[in-house]
């Protein structure tokens, strides 16, 4: 199995980002160890993306990911206090501020600095992934999405381990957690089930191009393909039993959305029918299995969230409080990270809950509006434009250059950031750094693979032989260099 050292690297880090990355307290140890981990990663990326040839390059894709960045750095510049009242966003702090014996001279935008600078320090991650993925060949890209199903699948089976030992397992890692049913390595049971219906949308475009490949594949390795597509179809199957357990409302919604868009954008278009029919009785004997396993097991448990009123008022109460206290710190916003300390100066008698506080406003957006201001809001809708040209890219007329693979992998991309954009309405998937990093990779999945100068980053199909002859090549070069030195610089 041939593979590049950039895949390598990458594949360990998203090893070590699911085993660690499951918490949303940006402060922990283990979220502080998968983004040094990341630092190498992101090192790597951004060499790749400077190496280019300036043709080659796309500086708007870059600026606009780098983007958040550039303004969490900047709500941490310090500014003199009587310019920085003059502020909208810094009329609260400034207020604040006179009221002390000796107030500071200069302040940042950021009315926490330090939950800034964490917050900053987890973007680096994602941003890391997202240039690495880039420069990943096809083949390395599919088994990309093959280890993140794997992991998942991991995932699944600790949670499982949870369930049989009950609330006080040992295997839950988390203290401030759901005591009852699975979470594997998270600490939120919607956040465990946001990376199922992700890897449910990997797996279902990972058994399509296992399809799509049977005739270009050998009489050799037939038997490995078919022994991939019934793991895939193991790993579809676990994905989504353990959703039904779940009893996470949204997630369980979203896995049906991504069940129905995934069939249509990866099977009902096929051009072979009886490849078409025959998937289509296999998703539905799949469901109608599926069906009776979640009335046995889950409806129960389900019926009763459903149930609990009381939650989806207390998440749109914290939706509106959050977009309250976000105008009173327009136009900049409060800073990156700082809505825990923000949010309680505006947090109302009914909103209050013994013994908890919140720590995120159960909107991505509303918090976003809240921390980053109008500029966040603005990057958000251009993120969701080019988001909804890339649903047009791949679902539209298809230039003869884009081979099935290519397609397959853009759209799982394209499915797996609509439902997290989608879940981000009424939860914060996106804080918690495993997702987050998923997100990313999805983002590059969307985009067509950058060539690496590099010989270390070649994409696969460029591996072995291809990395052989180019440094014969360089080694020719550097002896033919040599021997003309020796000669002299007259020498013909």
């Amino acid at each position: 199995m041939k593979f590049s050292y950039l895949f390598a690297g990458l594949a360990a880090f998203v090893v070590i980002d699911v085993l660690l990355g499951g918490g949303s307290r940006s402060y922990l140890l283990p979220e502080t160890i998968v983004r040094l981990a990341a630092l190498p990663l992101l090192g790597v990326g951004l060499f790749l993306w400077f190496d280019q040839s300036p043709t080659a390059r796309q500086p708007g894709l870059f600026w606009f990911w780098i983007a958040p960045s550039c303004l969490a750095a900047m709500q941490l510049v310090p500014l003199p206090v009587g310019l920085l009242g003059t502020l909208a966003n810094g009329a609260i702090p400034a207020k604040a501020l006179s009221l002390l014996t000796n107030p500071p001279e200069w302040r940042p935008l950021s009315v926490v600095p330090s939950a800034t600078r964490i917050a900053l320090f987890g973007l680096i991650p994602g941003t890391g992934a997202f240039f690495a993925t880039l420069f990943l060949g096809a083949r390395e890209r599919q088994r990309l999405i093959f280890l993140v199903m794997l992991l998942a699948a991991v995932s699944v089976g600790l949670g499982f381990i949870q369930i049989s030992q009950g609330a006080n397992s040992e295997l839950r890692f988390y203290a401030q957690t759901n005591l009852v049913g699975p979470l594997g390595f998270f600490a939120n049971r919607n956040h465990f089930s946001a990376l199922l219906y992700c890897s449910t949308v990997l797996a279902m475009g990972y058994l399509a191009i296992l399809i799509k490949t049977e005739g270009a594949s050998r009489d050799a390795s037939r038997h490995r393909r078919f022994a991939f597509i019934a793991l895939t179809i193991a790993f579809l199957f676990l994905f989504i039993a353990c959703q039904l357990v779940l009893e996470s409302r949204m997630g369980l919604a979203l896995e049906g959305v991504a069940l129905i868009v995934g069939y249509f954008a990866f099977f009902a278009d096929f051009k072979e029918g009886r490849q078409s029919g025959r998937m289509t009785w296999v998703f539905l004997g799949a469901g109608v299995a599926l069906f009776i396993f979640f009335v046995v097991f889950g409806l129960s448990g389900l019926v009763e969230r459903f149930d609990q009123g009381s939650e989806d008022g207390g998440r749109v109460g914290f939706a509106l409080t959050t977009l309250k206290a976000a105008l009173a710190f327009l136009p900049f916003g409060a800073g990156l990270g700082a809505f825990p300390e923000v949010y309680g100066v505006f947090e109302t008698r009914e909103l209050l809950m013994p013994g908890l506080y919140a720590n995120h406003a159960h909107n991505d957006f509303a918090e976003l509006f809240l921390e980053t201001g109008v500029f966040g809001l603005a990057w958000a809708g251009a993120f969701i434009f080019w988001w909804g040209r890339q649903i047009r890219r791949n679902w539209g007329p298809h230039p003869e250059s884009v081979g099935p693979v290519e397609l397959i992998l853009s759209r799982s991309g394209v499915i797996v950031v609509g439902l997290l954009l989608l879940h981000s309405l009424v939860d914060y998937p996106l804080r918690t750094q495993t997702l987050a990093v998923v997100m990313a990779m999805a983002c590059a999945l969307m985009l067509k693979p950058f060539a690496a100068n590099v010989w270390w980053a070649a994409p696969a199909h460029r591996g072995g032989a291809a990395r052989k002859s180019e440094l014969k090549r360089s080694s020719n070069a550097l002896r033919g260099i040599s021997s003309r030195r020796a000669r002299g610089p007259g020498a013909q």
